[in-house]
């Protein structure tokens, strides 16, 4: 028919690795949303406890930026059953964190602090 306009093919019709790409495509882009509800909230925390003193940063904003890159940059290279259980990597990622935003090693990680 000239004038129509040809329509994508069906998803069961389309080869398999587009067909099987399709449902990753669609949740990265339904996730694009949740990392920016993410980052604010870490640059509302970041902005607060610098307010209230906990944090001596000169620039909350970058520094909130840099903890997020630091934490989703961890399933890049992270792997069950490497060298470094779970909870020590938490550990170690909430210290290096802190130690950007600017506080001493030695306040610990007593939430009633924060």
């Amino acid at each position: 028919m000239p004038g129509a306009v040809p329509q994508p093919p069906a998803r069961d019709q389309l080869p398999g690795r587009q067909r099987d790409a399709q449902p990753a495509a669609r949740g990265l882009r339904a996730g694009r949303r949740r990392p920016a509800a993410q980052q604010q909230a870490v640059d509302e925390e970041v902005a607060a406890a610098v307010a209230a003193g906990l944090l001596a940063v000169a620039d909350p904003g970058t520094a909130a930026r840099a903890v997020v890159t630091l934490c989703t940059a961890i399933p890049q290279w992270y792997r069950p059953g490497g060298p470094t259980a779970p909870e020590e990597l938490a550990e170690q990622y909430v210290g290096f964190a802190l130690a950007l935003l600017g506080r001493p090693p030695s306040t610990g990680l007593d939430p009633s602090r924060m």
